[in-house]
C-alpha cells in the first residue's frame, strides 16, 4: 500500500476585512515627526509641484520639502502668533493671519513682506486667495469677515453679520464672488461680493450647525459645504437654500480641521481625539483613519495624494509619505533585437522571457518530497516523527502529528522514556496552545496522559527542577482556563435567566 502523506488539520481562518481602499491609504506611514517651537495651527500644501507644505507655528511659517522633509525657508517676521496660512493658487504668494489682527502677505521665493493689511480689531484667525488671485478674504475674532483689494491692500467689504469669533473662510470652487464663513455662534455663512456699490454686506445664506464651528469646506461643484462643530460633521446643500443632506460623528472630541484630499473624492478630518480619518464623500463611510499621541490641529494632503501632513497640539508636524512597492510600478520594457538562426543564442531564444496574462501555462507535475517527520512516520519512527514535527515549530503540523499518532495507537511508543531535552518543546507547546479552541480537544487529552506517565517521578532524583517548572506552568494555564470558563459559564446563565425571565413576562401581558 502507498504511503499517504501527513494530512494536515484544516481550522478556519479569520476573516479579515481589506479592500482596495484600505491598502491605498495603508501606503502612507513611515511617518517622519518634525518637532516644532509651538503648537501647529495650520498647514497648507503647495498646489504646485513638489508640493511643499507651509506650517504655521508660534511666531514662524516654515516651508518644509516633501522630498527631504527638510526646512526650505523660514518666514519669522510676525510679532505674534501666526493662526493661517495660505498659498495662492500659483504658488508664488502666501497669505498669513495672526494674533496680531494683521493680514500679511509674504514672497515665497525672497520671503519678503509684500502688503500687511490693517483693519482687523482682534486675531486673524482665516486669510485665503480668492479664486482670481488678487483678493484675500480674511476671517477674525472680532466678528467680521473683510475682502481686500491685494493690488492697492484696501479693503473691499466689510461682512459684520456673525455674532462670535469668526473661525474659518472658505472661497466657493466655481465662482470668485461667493465666500462661506464659519464661527463661534453656530453658525456658517454665504456672502455674495457683487452688491454693486456696497461697503458692507449682508449674508445671503445662513445655517445652523448647533455647536461652534470649528472647520468648513466646500466639495467641486459648489453645490455642497460641509462644517465641523463639536464632534460632529454635518453636510449642506446650498442649492435648495441650505438644507441638511447628512450629519455624521466618529470622533471622540472637538473636529479641529477639515481638508479634501488631491482627487477631492475623500474628506479628512483632524480631532483633539488624537485622530485623523478619512471618508468616502459618496458614503460618508470612515475607510481609514491615523492615530497621534496627542491632539490634533491641522491637517493637509497633496494633490498628488503622496503626502500627509498633520499638526498636534503639542508642537509635532507629522509627515506620512506614501510607500510604493518598486514591483507596482510599470516600467516599460524595451524591446528585444531579433536573434538570428544559426547560432546558439537563437537556439536558447525564449528561455528568458516571461509569460503574459492572456498565455496558457503547461506546468509539470513534480514528485513532492516527504517532510523529515513525514519520513520517520512512513518508518514507523513515532518518537523522531514526533521531535521533526516539533522542530518545524508550526502548531498546524504539530496537532496533526499529534492526532495522527492517536489514531495509529501511537503516543505510548512516542512519549514515554523521554528525557528533559526531548520533553521540554512538547510541554511548552501544550503550556502555549491547551488554551486555544482550535487545539484545546487534542491538548487537553494529551495533557492528562502525559501527566499519568511523569507525575510519579516528579520530586524524585530523577526529575529536575526546569521539567518540575514546566508541569506547574502547565499546572497554572490550566487553572487560569477553569476560571475563565467558569466565569464564562456563571455569565451566560445570568442572560439566560433574565431572557426566560422577559419571555415570561412577555407570554403573561400577551394572556
Amino acid at each position: 500500500m502507498e504511503f499517504q502523506k501527513l494530512a494536515l488539520k484544516q481550522y478556519p481562518h479569520a476573516t479579515k476585512q481589506s479592500s482596495p481602499e484600505k491598502a491605498y491609504w495603508t501606503k502612507l506611514r513611515a511617518p517622519h515627526e518634525l518637532p516644532q517651537v509651538a503648537a501647529v495651527t495650520a498647514i497648507d500644501s503647495n498646489p504646485v509641484a513638489p508640493f511643499d507644505f507651509a506650517a504655521a507655528t508660534s511666531t514662524r511659517v516654515q516651508l518644509y520639502s516633501t522630498s527631504t522633509n527638510d526646512i526650505k525657508k523660514t518666514y519669522s517676521r510676525f510679532h505674534d502668533i501666526v493662526y493661517s496660512a495660505n498659498f495662492r493658487s500659483d504658488g508664488k504668494l502666501i497669505v498669513t493671519g495672526s494674533a496680531n489682527s494683521q493680514v500679511a502677505v509674504l514672497d515665497v521665493a525672497s520671503r519678503t513682506v509684500l502688503r500687511n493689511l490693517h483693519g482687523h480689531k482682534a486675531a486673524v484667525r482665516a486669510a485665503k486667495f480668492s479664486n482670481d488671485n488678487v483678493h484675500i478674504f480674511s476671517a477674525s475674532d472680532d466678528k467680521t469677515c473683510r475682502l481686500w483689494d491685494l493690488a492697492t491692500g484696501t479693503p473691499v467689504a466689510v461682512m459684520g453679520d456673525h455674532k462670535d469669533y469668526v473661525r474659518v473662510c472658505v472661497p466657493h470652487p466655481s465662482s470668485t464672488n461667493i465666500w462661506a464663513s464659519a464661527s463661534y455662534d453656530h453658525t456658517v455663512k454665504l456672502w455674495d461680493t457683487r452688491s454693486s456699490g456696497a461697503t458692507s454686506y449682508a449674508s445671503t445664506m445662513t445655517v445652523n450647525h448647533g455647536a461652534p464651528v470649528e472647520a468648513c469646506v466646500m466639495l467641486p461643484g459648489g453645490n455642497l459645504c460641509i462644517s465641523a462643530g463639536s464632534n460632529e460633521i454635518k453636510v449642506w446643500d446650498l442649492l435648495s437654500g441650505g438644507k441638511l443632506l447628512h450629519s455624521f460623528s466618529s470622533h471622540q472630541k472637538t473636529i479641529t480641521s477639515l481638508a479634501l484630499d488631491g482627487q477631492k473624492t475623500r474628506l479628512i478630518s483632524g480631532s483633539l481625539d488624537g485622530h485623523v480619518k478619512i471618508y468616502d464623500l459618496a458614503s460618508y463611510e470612515v475607510i481609514h483613519g491615523f492615530k497621534y499621541k496627542q491632539g490634533v490641529l491641522s491637517v493637509a494632503m497633496t494633490p498628488s495624494n503622496s503626502h500627509l501632513a498633520v499638526g498636534t497640539v503639542d508642537g509635532l508636524l507629522t509627515v506620512r509619505k506614501r510607500v510604493v512597492a518598486e514591483g507596482a510600478v510599470d516600467t516599460a520594457i524595451p524591446a528585444l533585437p531579433l536573434k538570428r538562426g544559426g547560432n546558439f543564442k537563437y537556439f536558447l531564444r525564449g528561455a528568458q522571457s516571461k509569460p503574459s496574462e492572456s498565455d496558457h501555462v503547461i506546468t509539470s507535475r513534480r514528485h513532492a518530497r516527504c517532510a523529515p517527520y513525514e519520513n520517520a512516520l512512513r518508518a514507523f519512527d513515532y518518537r523522531k516523527a514526533l521531535d521533526n514535527a516539533l522542530d518545524t515549530r508550526n502548531p498546524t503540523i504539530i496537532a496533526s502529528m499529534l492526532e495522527e499518532l492517536r489514531l495509529r495507537s501511537g503516543w505510548k511508543k512516542a512519549l514515554t522514556y523521554r528525557t528533559e531535552e526531548t520533553l521540554e518543546p512538547l510541554l511548552s507547546f501544550c503550556i502555549r496552545y491547551v488554551a486555544d479552541p482550535k487545539y484545546s480537544a487534542l491538548l487537553l487529552r494529551l495533557c492528562t496522559y502525559l501527566v499519568e506517565l511523569y507525575s510519579p517521578l516528579l520530586g524524585t532524583n530523577q526529575s529536575s527542577l526546569v521539567l518540575e517548572g514546566l508541569f506547574f506552568k502547565l499546572q497554572n494555564k490550566l487553572k487560569e482556563e477553569m476560571a475563565t470558563q467558569t466565569s464564562i459559564l456563571q455569565v451566560m446563565g445570568m442572560v439566560e435567566s433574565v431572557m426566560t425571565a422577559q419571555s415570561t413576562t412577555n407570554d403573561v401581558e400577551a394572556a
